[in-house]
């Protein structure tokens, strides 16, 4: 898909980037200094097999980490896939203070700002 993301701001003390199908590009670190986001939801995935992919796990992780995220929801991975179990540790094991979550279909989770 195309490079493209949204910054959204529900509420004023609130703001969720979600990333869409971009991959990863110091861009990221420029939102995160400028729009402070709270909550992102990334696309994390491994090369298909037509090779087409935008963030590894492990990439998806470093924009997090730029991003300045506490809340990190992994997206644009195949269902059943190991993308997204990956990424959730790559969190955990590299960014303390951030919690990343991955949610099942029609599962939520909460964030408190």
């Amino acid at each position: 898909g195309y490079p493209l993301g949204f910054i959204v701001r529900p509420y004023p003390d609130l703001c969720i980037l979600h990333t869409g199908d971009t991959s990863l590009t110091s861009d990221l670190k420029l939102i995160g200094e400028l729009e402070r986001p709270d909550v992102i939801i990334i696309n994390c995935s491994n090369p298909n097999p037509d090779g087409n992919r935008d963030m590894s796990p492990y990439e998806a992780s470093i924009a997090v980490e730029w991003s300045g995220a506490k809340l990190a929801l992994p997206a644009h991975h195949a269902p059943g896939s190991q993308d997204a179990r990956d990424f959730v540790q790559y969190v955990a094991n590299r960014l303390r203070g951030v919690r990343a979550v991955e949610l099942q279909p029609l599962e939520s989770t909460t964030f408190t700002t």
